[in-house]
């Protein structure tokens, strides 16, 4: 039986076709479900109750994990009124800010065979769970992700906006029928699930990425699934695990959208780097130069003739190439990353 608990932390190929993925049943694995909040209580109570009301074959098979991340609201009544209602909900503090940390600490209490990550600001579908585990009937699959739907303040993104960069607000963009995923595709953190048993095996998310205040290096779930990635395996997208991802009105800015993009530039760098070699890296390196400073000239020439969406389109370039180079410059300054 899954418990309640109060804890606080210190400081081979896949070559099965798809439709036989489609024809399998729930497992009957248990589910943990990891959700990583901050100061962010209203929203988490409501991703909360969406998981609480699921239906479906999930039969209570699940519990909900809340890792809270040093917040300073009125978090934990939150989930004390909702433990309540639900019995299978387990309360983490993690005083160590870090999403990557917060999410490690919540694996170590969850007891679930299948591991499933979900943000604070997302509210998953009514049969979330029975979909976004229904893959994992297979013993092949190993990582298994969702879709991810922006939902915007006003009910539609701004007319600047670049549908380009929609993963800046988690935004997935890998379509509408349940597939593997191409080699360089990869699953988004918002949404995510992995086996326990593999998910351990490559010592969970690296705490050194993630965010953390306001640093720029993130993609934890990306170096992660690089890794299993080197072992031939595969991922799997079920465009029925689906989530809504609330864009608070900060985040519907120009200015959020050009630091979230430098901030993938710099976490591109260091996957490159870490995954791809020197070699690989420093042809990337040279490429971004180039590409930094012919669109530059073009947003500094030609910007007025250009449409909002295009000049901010050009914003977002050089902010990325930008990020790149700036990982160059300063990945000493990092903290103990991987390097080759």
């Amino acid at each position: 039986m899954w418990s309640q608990d109060v804890i606080v932390f210190s400081r081979q190929p896949v070559c099965m076709v798809v439709a036989e993925i489609e024809d399998l049943q729930m497992t009957h694995a248990r589910v943990s479900i990891i959700v990583s909040t901050r100061n962010r209580a209203d929203q988490l109570a409501t991703c909360l109750n969406a998981l609480i009301y699921q239906q479906g074959p999930a039969d209570g098979r699940y519990e909900i994990v809340v890792v809270d991340n040093d917040s300073s609201d009125h978090t934990k009544q939150v989930v004390d009124s909702l433990q309540r209602q639900f019995r299978h909900i387990k309360y983490v503090y993690e005083q160590r800010l870090g999403l990557s940390v917060a999410r490690n600490a919540g694996v170590r209490l969850s007891e679930g065979e299948i591991v499933c990550f979900l943000d604070d600001d997302t509210i998953p579908c009514v049969h979330y769970i029975s979909e976004i585990v229904q893959p994992f009937g297979h013993h092949d699959v190993t990582c298994v992700g969702g879709k991810i739907i922006a939902s915007w303040p006003d009910g539609c993104p701004p007319s600047w906006f670049p549908a380009k960069y929609g993963n800046v607000v988690g935004q997935t963009s890998f379509g509408e029928k349940s597939r593997f995923m191409n080699r360089q595709e990869f699953p988004f953190g918002g949404n995510i699930a992995f086996r326990r048993e593999m998910f351990e095996k490559l010592g969970g998310f690296d705490e050194n990425l993630g965010r953390k205040g306001e640093n720029y290096l993130c993609g934890e779930e990306i170096d992660l699934c690089y890794k299993l990635q080197a072992k031939r395996l595969r991922f799997f997208y079920n465009p029925r695990a689906t989530v809504s991802h609330t864009v608070g009105r900060k985040r519907a800015t120009k200015s959020y959208f050009v630091r979230s993009v430098f901030g993938k530039g710099v976490t591109e760098g260091h996957q490159k780097l870490a995954h791809r070699g020197a070699f690989i890296f420093t042809m990337y390196l040279v490429l971004k130069a180039c590409l930094l400073s012919v669109t530059s000239l073009l947003y500094l020439s030609a910007g007025t003739f250009l449409s909002e969406a295009a000049r901010f389109q050009c914003r977002c370039r050089i902010a990325w190439y930008a990020g790149y180079l700036y990982f160059l410059a300063c990945r000493d300054d990092f903290g103990s990353l991987s390097r080759s």
